[in-house]
């Protein structure tokens, strides 16, 4: 018996477009590096995010342009 294929094609996933027929298996270590890249793709978000929170700060409309409040009653 031979392996059994699975035809992507009809689904038009773009991760899957290097080839029409997939293994089971090929399928399952496609799965894993996802995985992986999607983990390592959070770990850079998470990165990024606690580096915003830590060195910025919010900085109102009347600092950023120079004006006060008092300058519109």
């Amino acid at each position: 018996m031979g392996e059994i294929l699975v035809n992507t094609k009809q689904y038009g996933i773009d991760c899957l477009k290097e080839k029409d027929l997939w293994t089971v298996e090929e399928l399952l270590d496609k799965i894993a590096d996802l995985e992986s890249d999607n983990h390592s793709l959070q770990e850079e978000f998470d990165d990024y995010k606690q580096n915003i929170e830590d060195n910025y700060e919010p900085v109102s409309p009347y600092k950023m342009y120079g004006v006060s409040e008092s300058d519109f009653r």
